[in-house]
Parts: C-alpha cells; sequence; structure tokens
C-alpha cells in the first residue's frame, strides 16, 4: 500500500450506493465475507480482518494494515515497489515462482486514439444523443427526399447508437416508447393530421428517454451499473424534438389553408397567357402549368392573356381577356403537358 492510503469498509451496496434490502442483504453479505476469507487464507493473510471489513465496514489505514498482516508492505512509488518484492518467492497457478523485477524498465503505455474514441462513445448519455440525431435526420429526410446527406447521417448515427446500447442496461419500454414516437412523426407527415400525432410523437419520444435505461426497481440486481441520461443532454432532446413538432404543426396548418390546384372547379376563371397562337387549338400557361386549350371562337395570338371558361378532359376552354401579357409572363420551361 502506499503510504496515506486506506482500505476496507467493504459492506455490499447496490450499484448506485443504496443499501441492499431484506434477505438479499445477509445473503450477499455472507457469500462476500466467505469468498475473501478465502481469498485472504490462500495468501497468508488476517482473513479476520477482512471479514470484518465485510460485515462490519471496518477501514484501516496503511500502516496499520502492514502491522495487522492485511498488506505486505509500504511502498511510496513504482520503483521502490519493484525493488521491495524482488526475490520474494511466491505461489502461482503453474507453480512456486521467484519475483526478479527489480531492474526491468518501466513503460507507460497510453490507449490509442481508437481506445479513447471506443471509451467515450460507450457512454449513455453519448449512445442517448447519437439515436437523437439519427432519429431527428431520418425524419428530415423524409420531410426532402432526396437529400441524402440527413439519411445517411441519421442512419450511422442509429447504428453506432445500437451497437452502444447492446453494452449498456437497456429498458425496452422505453426502446418502444421512442419507436412508437418515429412511428407518430412520419405518420402525421403522411396523413397530414395538423399536428395531432406530432405532438403524440413528442409526448412518447420524452417519456421513451426517461425509461430508456433500466430504472430501479423494487429490488435492483447490486451487480448492474446504475446509468441514466445526463439531464441536459436530455433536456435538449426534447427541445430539439419540441421545436420539430412545432414545424411540423406549423407546417401542417398552412397546407391545410392554401386552396387546392387541383379540379375543374379551382381552374374556372383562371387566367393565364397564351404559349401559342390559338387557332383554335394551341397551348396555354396557368397557375405555372402549360395546358392544352381551344378557344370556342376566332383565333389569339401568342403572349395574349385568356381566362378559362371550362374543361374538356385534358383540354381547357378559354377565352381572350381585354388585357395582354407581357412578355416576361410566358413561362418558357419545359412545364407539363395537360
Amino acid at each position: 500500500m502506499a503510504p496515506g492510503t486506506n482500505m476496507g469498509a467493504a459492506h455490499p451496496i447496490q450499484g448506485g450506493g443504496q443499501d441492499v434490502p431484506g434477505d438479499l442483504r445477509e445473503k450477499i453479505t455472507n457469500d462476500a465475507a466467505a469468498y475473501i476469507a478465502s481469498i485472504a487464507k490462500q495468501r497468508g493473510r488476517n482473513d479476520t480482518w477482512v471479514q470484518d471489513a465485510v460485515r462490519q465496514s471496518v477501514s484501516i489505514d496503511a500502516q496499520s494494515a502492514v502491522e495487522q498482516h492485511v498488506a505486505d508492505l509500504l511502498a511510496p512509488d513504482l520503483r521502490t515497489l519493484l525493488v521491495a518484492v524482488d526475490g520474494r518467492a511466491v505461489t502461482t497457478a503453474s507453480g512456486p515462482a521467484t519475483i526478479a523485477i527489480a531492474q526491468s524498465d518501466i513503460s507507460i503505455v497510453d490507449p490509442t486514439p481508437v481506445e479513447l474514441v471506443a471509451q467515450k462513445v460507450f457512454d449513455p448519455t453519448i449512445a442517448y444523443l447519437l439515436m437523437t440525431i439519427g432519429f431527428f435526420a431520418v425524419l428530415i429526410e423524409l420531410f426532402h427526399p432526396g437529400a441524402l446527406l440527413p439519411g445517411v447521417s441519421g442512419v450511422v448515427c442509429l447504428v453506432l447508437s445500437f451497437v452502444e446500447f447492446a453494452a449498456l442496461p437497456m429498458n425496452w419500454g422505453g426502446v418502444v416508447l421512442i419507436v412508437a414516437a418515429a412511428a407518430l412523426f412520419i405518420l402525421d407527415i403522411k396523413a397530414a393530421a395538423h399536428g395531432g400525432l406530432t405532438i403524440g410523437g413528442l409526448i412518447c419520444f420524452v417519456l421513451g428517454s426517461l425509461l430508456l435505461y433500466s430504472p430501479p426497481p423494487a429490488s435492483p440486481s447490486p451487480t448492474l451499473p446504475d446509468v441514466s441520461v445526463a439531464l441536459p443532454a436530455l433536456l435538449a432532446a426534447a427541445g430539439v424534438g419540441a421545436a420539430f413538432s412545432l414545424v411540423v404543426v406549423r407546417t401542417a396548418l398552412r397546407m391545410a389553408g392554401r386552396p387546392s390546384i387541383t379540379g375543374s372547379q379551382q381552374l374556372s376563371g383562371a387566367t393565364g397567357v397564351a404559349r401559342s397562337q390559338l387557332d383554335p387549338d394551341g397551348a396555354v400557361t396557368v397557375r405555372g402549368q402549360v395546358w392544352s386549350a381551344h378557344i370556342r371562337s376566332g383565333r389569339l395570338e401568342a403572349g395574349r392573356a385568356v381566362r378559362v371558361v371550362g374543361r374538356t378532359g385534358l383540354v381547357l376552354d378559354v377565352e381572350p381577356t381585354n388585357t395582354v401579357g407581357p412578355p416576361s409572363a410566358i413561362d418558357t420551361r419545359n412545364g407539363a403537358r395537360g
């Protein structure tokens, strides 16, 4: 042991620091005391003290640990430790051996960049943020098909988050709620439910985030780590979800208030410009689209303004108006011909 350190206080508790309740506490305590005593006897240590450390949570400083034969020696640094244990006879799994390390070189091996990244990635908050980014990136791709970047980056983030979730104590109820949130967002996009489904999806997303990792049950396992999403990350994800739902609701309401641009009743009375000469048939541009047209009487030169008075199949019945359309009003793009 190093000077100024202590050991002991080994009474079993839960991963989150809570006491183990009921009969489970007695069972775990007896098992831990017997296990540590067997190791102490095998190494020739003070097995009575180590059992007290488990049952009564006693602790001891470094000097007293050496005096009571709980620890072997004091060593302030690594080099002193190597010199102190050099020449000692020990028993290993393969038989007796003598330690000869006093003249050994000390090499410090730093973690590689990949190991550092992996250490940071396998974090419950990082996994949650990756899932959230992937979740909304895929939804953006559904809003704007063909953008590619949101869709590809979203899929990559989701795959990385699923890999991390495999190493964490997941609560599948939270996963189901998040999947349900994604389904509600998509349904609102497709069904134009005026944001109602999006609000429900936001509620499911927040609840699923809170329950994503296993919450403490009535009798939690002392062997599982106590993991949860950091509160700032949870609040940030909820804020992004709220902003996303607000955009969807506003878009849905704005689209609901727009008049339909399809159907003969919406085209009747609309004005446009003759794209070609009408004699009596030709083409006109109405509301940004190119239509086949028929003038009921006479003829009309290209560039003149027309008004729709009827529709026969995919052909508009038009008549001239009293105004002449400017040349810039004629749509010269390759539009769809009715």
